[in-house]
């Protein structure tokens, strides 16, 4: 009943954020925060990957950090559509792909049903319907809906990797790893518990399908790993608008102090020593907490469940790094009924609440930044940039989650060790 009263709750505000944002996209002609800054951008992660899906230069010239399996992916969208491929940038490429995008949008919409199909026998009817509207309606779907991107597909990936053994739970990760490649913290669980047969066959798909996908691709598919190296490394890949639009992570906070833009700034002639100290230690906080709850596991791996441990590889995940993106925050959709079955349920609901819910609308600043174009409306429009209160709140919830379920793992031994002592 608890975990039913949550849910309502997230459905209620997940609904009075969808209502708000199109609200405001009628009157104003554009989304307002958490969504991106630039609005002529609307769907370009997919664009993006459809463009150069299609360029036999993607990992020289444009440096592209996706392996070989999400240009073929996007692909196949246009294969089932019957969509010719045309335009001389992603964003034409957008304008002639109308069937192609709809396609996306069904995908969108399926693949909730998919992986609660998977997860049937977690939840009640009502439950089922309640987390299903969350999972297309709240602010973190919502933002993954309007970058486009294929993120949308591994929640179908993790709920198989919860309910399925041995060689699906091998063909998860090896798909999940060739979509998003920080999903290759997934091998922990198989490398603590000791379980190498099942490692390797992890490897081999994993592997397997790289090279096969690449090939098919791309001779330069390689290229990608030193440009995922370097694209973690930059100071200055996003502006710092793209950054606080729906952060998950506290990194998120150090790149803007140490963001070019910053440091060139008077306030930073004022405050630069502060900011720094500010940075460093926001800096090794994200970083510690990722180590302890990795550490944490580790040491006690033997009074953990495989549910447990991949809710804190999940959350590791999402805290990793700021390049992660917001819309990360889906991937706890389908770990829901693994979250209530735990020690500190109420409290992981209750974070998950505020993490879903519409908490950009309360303003924090804002600024004019002129006239674009904005592609959901058709025509130019005046932009009121506003920094909302999930880019403060979301990221600092996310860390304590983090805290939490490194706490639930050392509960797990602490209680194992009162077991034994009676």
């Amino acid at each position: 009943m608890k975990r039913e009263a949550v849910l309502r709750v997230a459905l209620i505000m997940s609904v009075i954020g969808l209502l708000y944002y199109l609200g405001y996209l009628l009157f104003f002609g554009y989304l307002p925060a958490p969504f991106l800054y630039d609005k002529r951008d609307t769907f370009m992660d997919f664009f993006n990957v459809s463009y150069w899906a299609y360029k036999d230069d993607r990992y020289l010239s444009w440096g592209a950090v996706y392996p070989a399996l999400s240009f073929l992916v996007v692909k196949c969208f246009y294969w089932v559509t019957g969509v010719i491929p045309s335009g001389n940038s992603s964003m034409v490429m957008r304008d002639a792909s109308a069937p192609v995008f709809y396609l996306y949008f069904m995908v969108f919409l399926i693949s909730p049903l998919a992986w609660l199909y998977l997860e049937r026998k977690e939840y009640g009817f009502s439950q089922m319907v309640a987390v299903y509207f969350i999972s297309i309606i709240s602010t973190p779907a919502l933002f993954a809906l309007e970058r486009g991107n294929l993120i949308v597909l591994a929640p179908v990936f993790l709920a198989l990797y919860l309910v399925r053994k041995d060689a699906w739970r091998a063909f998860s990760v090896a798909v999940l790893v060739n979509l998003k490649p920080y999903f290759i913290l997934l091998f922990i669980p198989l490398v603590y518990r000791g379980n190498m047969r099942l490692f390797v066959i992890s490897v081999y798909y994993s592997l397997a399908l790289f090279v096969v996908s690449g090939t098919i691709l791309d001779p330069y598919y390689w290229q990608v790993i030193p440009n995922l190296f370097s694209f973690g490394s930059s100071s200055d890949l996003f502006s710092i608008r793209e950054v606080l639009s729906l952060p998950a992570s506290l990194s998120a906070y150090k790149y803007v102090l140490g963001h070019p833009s910053v440091i060139g700034s008077q306030y930073y002639l004022l405050y630069g020593g502060w900011a720094d100290l500010f940075g460093g230690v926001v800096g090794l906080m994200s970083l510690g907490g990722v180590v302890a709850a990795l550490l944490a596991l580790y040491l006690y791996k033997d009074y953990c469940g495989d549910d447990l441990m991949l809710v804190v590889l999940v959350v590791v995940i999402t805290n990793l790094s700021y390049t992660t993106g917001g819309y990360s925050l889906i991937l706890y959709f389908p770990l829901i009924a693994v979250f209530g079955r735990l020690r500190y349920a109420r409290i992981y609901l209750l974070l998950l609440l505020f993490l879903v819910s519409p908490v950009d609308i309360i303003p924090l600043a804002h600024s004019y930044i002129g006239e674009q174009y904005s592609y959901l409306c058709g025509r130019t429009v005046g932009i009121d940039w506003t920094l909302g209160a999930g880019a403060l709140i979301r990221p600092v919830l996310n860390y304590f989650l983090l805290l939490l379920v490194t706490v639930e793992v050392y509960k797990k031994n602490q209680l194992n060790q009162t077991f034994v002592e009676l």
